[in-house]
């Protein structure tokens, strides 16, 4: 697995959705899942099937080489908000 990408990306058509704490901020057909070494697979949702009216972001950007530039949100209700758990674990 030596010549084995780090990064794969792979095209999902079947409704996947994303909740914090029972509430749902994410809804798809159209997402890619990022399957990278050494991590569990993650899911890109669209801009468009996020509720971004329940996301602050926050000032935080980083970049990485293969995935790009990463702006940092979190959840803005009473309860995730006031979690450190969820503090800057969505990624636009």
């Amino acid at each position: 697995m030596q010549n084995a990408p780090r990064i794969e990306l792979h095209p999902i058509s079947q409704r996947v959705q994303a909740q914090v704490d029972g509430t749902l901020i994410a809804d798809s057909t159209n997402t890619l899942e990022l399957r990278e070494y050494g991590y569990p697979p993650r899911h890109y949702f669209p801009r468009e099937d996020v509720r971004m009216d329940l996301l602050t972001i926050s000032e935080t950007t980083t970049y990485c080489p293969l995935k790009g530039d990463v702006t940092y949100c979190t959840p803005m209700w009473r309860g995730a908000m006031t979690s450190s758990r969820y503090a800057q674990k969505i990624w636009i």
